[in-house]
């Protein structure tokens, strides 16, 4: 799950290029790029990361 956070509203947009790579059976490394910038809807000011067990 990917939450972002901004002071106004949220982006009009999700973040791009989302990529998820096993570093080893217990680490993910996760990088994304943001939104294209006519949709952020201000500055973005983060991202809120989770992580969810099943």
């Amino acid at each position: 799950i990917l939450d972002v956070t901004t002071e106004g509203e949220k982006p009009g947009g999700p973040p791009r290029n989302l990529k998820v790579e096993a570093v080893s059976s217990t680490e993910l490394k996760v990088s994304w790029d943001p939104p294209d910038q006519d949709l952020w809807n201000g500055e973005i000011l983060g991202y809120h990361v989770g992580f969810k067990e099943h």
